[in-house]
Order: C-alpha cells, then sequence, then structure tokens
C-alpha cells in the first residue's frame, strides 16, 4: 500500500543561501520528510491484501537540440510548454487523474520523469512556513523561472544516490533523463563548484500510468477484467489522441521523438497509408493520361 509513502520526490523547499548550501538543506528536508520511502520500482510487484492492483502504461518521449545547448533557457522552456501541452489533454487528465491508483503514483504521469519538472519548479506557498523560509519548491514543471544548473544538477545527484539510511530515490535517477554516455556525476560536480557543465546531446521524458483496476478482496477475475477494459481504451486514447500529437509536433529550438506502446507499428501504418495514397495518385494519373489520348474508356481500362 501507499499509506507509508509521504510523496514522490517533487517536493522540496527553498532556502536562502549559497548553492552548496541550498542543495545540502532541500535534500535534507525531502529525506526528512519521506524516511520511510521506498523507492517505488522496488515496490512495484508488492501485492499485500487489501492494497490497489493496476497495470502499467508507459511511453517516452525524447529531445535533441537545434542550434542551441540542450541545458539552454528556450530548449528547456520548449521542453516544459510541449510537456503542459501534452498533459492538459482532456484524456491525459482521465488516464492520469481519474484512473490513478493512488496520489502519489499520480507524480509519476503528472508531470512524469522529466528533467523540465525539476528545472521549471513551482513556487508552493503554505501557511505554515518558518521564518525564515519564503515558500517551498514543487517540482510539477509550472514554473517560470529555470532552476540555476549549479543547484539542480547536484539536487539530483543528491537524491538518486543511497543515502545513510538506505535512501535511494530511483525517480530523479539521471538514467531516466541522459543518455547512457553522459557522464552526469562528472557535469554535476562540476556545477556544483561553479563550473559550466557540458550539456547532454538529449533529454528524455518517461510517463508510466499506473491505471487502477481494483483491489486483491475483490477478486483477481474482477481486477483481470477491468485491466482488459481499461488496457484498451488507453491503447484506443494513445493511437487517436497522443500519437498524433507526438508524430506532428515541431519547435523551433528542438526536435521531438517517441516510443513505446504500438508506437512502431503506429509508424508502419502511417507509411504505408502515405505510400498507398501516393500509389492511388499514380494511377488516377496514368489512367486520365490514357483516356486524354484514347478517347477510349474501354481501352483505357484493358490498359
Amino acid at each position: 500500500a501507499d499509506s507509508d509513502v509521504d510523496a514522490l520526490p517533487h517536493r522540496g523547499r527553498s532556502i536562502v543561501g549559497s548553492a552548496a548550501n541550498i542543495t545540502d538543506a532541500a535534500g535534507a528536508l525531502v529525506r526528512q520528510k519521506s524516511r520511510r520511502f521506498v523507492a517505488w520500482r522496488r515496490r512495484r510487484s508488492r501485492r499485500l491484501n487489501g492494497s490497489p492492483l493496476y497495470v502499467m502504461r508507459t511511453f517516452t518521449v525524447m529531445y535533441t537540440p537545434k542550434g542551441v545547448d540542450m541545458f539552454s533557457g528556450r530548449a528547456l522552456a520548449e521542453i516544459r510548454d510541449f510537456e503542459k501541452k501534452l498533459r492538459g489533454l482532456k484524456e491525459w487528465t482521465k488516464i492520469c487523474d481519474d484512473w490513478k491508483v493512488s496520489d502519489q503514483r499520480k507524480a509519476l504521469c503528472d508531470p512524469g520523469l522529466s528533467f523540465a519538472s525539476y528545472a521549471w519548479p513551482g513556487q508552493l506557498k503554505k501557511p505554515d512556513l518558518e521564518a525564515y523560509e519564503r515558500f517551498w519548491l514543487n517540482f510539477d514543471a509550472e514554473g517560470i523561472d529555470l532552476f540555476p544548473l549549479s543547484v539542480l544538477l547536484p539536487y539530483l545527484r543528491d537524491l538518486s544516490s543511497e543515502d545513510a539510511e538506505g535512501i535511494k530515490y530511483e525517480t530523479a535517477d539521471s538514467k531516466y533523463f541522459f543518455p547512457k554516455n553522459y557522464d552526469f556525476e562528472a557535469e554535476a560536480a562540476t556545477a556544483a563548484k561553479g563550473g559550466t557543465p557540458q550539456a547532454p546531446t538529449a533529454l528524455r521524458t518517461t510517463y508510466f500510468f499506473m491505471i487502477f483496476c481494483g483491489y486483491r478482496e475483490n477478486g483477481i477475475q474482477a481486477a483481470r477484467k477491468q485491466s482488459k477494459i481499461r488496457g484498451e481504451e488507453f491503447a484506443k486514447v494513445f493511437d487517436s489522441v497522443f500519437y498524433p500529437m507526438l508524430s506532428t509536433a515541431t519547435s523551433e529550438y528542438i526536435n521531438i521523438y517517441y516510443s513505446g506502446l504500438n508506437v512502431k507499428g503506429l509508424d508502419i501504418w502511417g507509411v504505408l497509408m502515405q505510400d498507398l495514397r501516393f500509389a492511388a495518385g499514380s494511377f488516377l494519373a496514368v489512367t486520365l493520361y490514357l483516356w486524354f489520348h484514347t478517347r477510349s474508356i474501354a481501352i483505357t481500362l484493358a490498359s
């Protein structure tokens, strides 16, 4: 169950101070609020009586820069805006919010495992702030101010590293955001020292939809039936809504790619249909040409 999970690491607090102090303090506060947190991927297969049963659907969106640095504000802003538009679809809201297995798991599809959610944190005003606090940071990709890389990269490094209590936030792991050949540890260390980190060649966002299907005590068969229904409905929504938006997306400073689910099949089908339209156009042109020169429908059709 999720009762012992306070929150996924999409929330921290802003504290006035140096970059290193902000990073250390924010990381400490997140860990303090989530001492009993166990990374969701480690617990994904855990099934207790009374715990919710779910099916998982996932897909990935990838970005490469066009004429700018991948860490540039323009590229990161376009990633934030595109993902916000994607998450703003009513079908997305229905699946991510209405079908969610728990409030904590909703963060896996809104905002998802996205570098932009950390790069553009929103400000969360709370009535119980301490005297030295101005606001909390909510890593939801809703902010308008870019989080400084000198703080952001070390913060992500610390979140995804196992601490003395054995806590490791796998949802903040750099493997979800950067290419395999990107030396994130070295670049985070460079940023922490005030240097300019080298930008990756690409960024990646992964969305996990943990779709609620029922409870164990209500019967496995009922849950399987519900999972089939919702799985089929998710596939229809992806094919008719999500995929068209992904496949036609354009941007000034980033290239947008995607993978997962039935993307390969949809791409192949799209190419086949396009070739079919070209073939039909060619057939029509040849038919009209023959009819014009022979003046005979019979001869044209026979040819």
